[in-house]
């Protein structure tokens, strides 16, 4: 009895293959040549109807015989000329904050980001790091007396 549950490595289902390039410009070649229907050409080339009609759709939209690769996903909001905009603007201003520069973006780029946002494409994609302020004091560790040593199992 067949039902459903985990299946082994032998019997998972494979996505089919995409047809070939050269076999998409050659059913297009064949459809301008106007011998002959959309279904016979289907027919010729061993696909179906409704492929044909899809590439001839997609060569109206795009003007191109090849396939038109795929990008899925979320499009990224930082364009390189948007970080290299805000590289000017630290480079001209050092000691920019995360919410001037979410200003900045907003009145001059027209784009609207969080702070966090800002902060993992300046840390991650930009490689860019805080720079500490020589004008504040140094962050000193307050030193333990006898008792708080003794109670964090120290002597």
């Amino acid at each position: 009895m067949v039902g459903w549950g985990w299946r082994d490595s032998a019997t998972t289902l494979r996505m089919a293959k995409a047809y070939s390039d050269d076999l998409r410009c050659k059913i297009l070649q064949a459809c301008a040549q106007g011998e002959e229907t959309q279904e016979e050409i289907a027919e010729q080339f061993r696909v179906s109807s409704r492929y044909v009609k899809k590439i001839l759709y997609q060569q109206r939209q795009t003007g191109q015989m090849e396939r038109v690769p795929h990008h899925p996903g979320r499009k990224p909001r930082f364009t390189p000329s948007i970080r290299e905009q805000m590289r000017l603007w630290l480079q001209e201003q050092p000691d920019l904050t995360l919410v001037e520069l979410q200003e900045k973006l907003r009145h001059e780029s027209q784009l609207r980001v969080s702070l966090p946002s800002i902060w993992v494409v300046l840390k991650k994609k930009m490689e860019l790091r805080l720079k500490k302020s020589r004008s504040m004091p140094k962050n000193k560790r307050p030193s333990r007396s006898g008792s708080s040593a003794r109670y964090f199992g120290r002597a």
